[in-house]
């Protein structure tokens, strides 16, 4: 129940796929856009720009809480593109963010069924 390297989307190309093809979640500062793939497991790819969060510990402390909630929510969606973005100025409270991700991955759980269970 590991993140591994291939679950993680590299190029600007697959983020954009999943953006422009796939469903979209909000909660809250965050989107999250699914689609589904065709490789037997799920990635994952983040954008946190400066913009919103200027501190990098800011930064890869949402990538870490972003990361833990996938890693423990995929066995859900075992076929699937996620890319999670921040999309604006997050509220400064820690504990905001640690419940607002797992919420968000909560939401994907039951929107993906209804999409991909037809």
């Amino acid at each position: 129940n590991h993140f591994l390297p291939k679950q993680h989307l590299r190029t600007a190309d697959e983020s954009n796929a999943v953006r422009k093809l796939g469903q979209r979640i909000v909660v809250r500062d965050f989107a999250l856009h699914f689609s589904k793939n065709t490789l037997g497991y799920a990635r994952l790819g983040m954008m946190i720009p400066k913009k919103y969060c200027s501190l990098a510990v800011d930064r890869h402390h949402i990538q870490r809480l972003i990361r833990e909630a996938f890693r423990l929510n995929q066995v859900h969606f075992p076929s699937i593109d996620v890319v999670v973005m921040l999309k604006s100025q997050t509220v400064e409270c820690r504990n905001e963010r640690r419940a607002c991700i797992p919420e968000l991955f909560q939401s994907l759980i039951a929107q993906y069924g209804a999409f991909y269970s037809r």
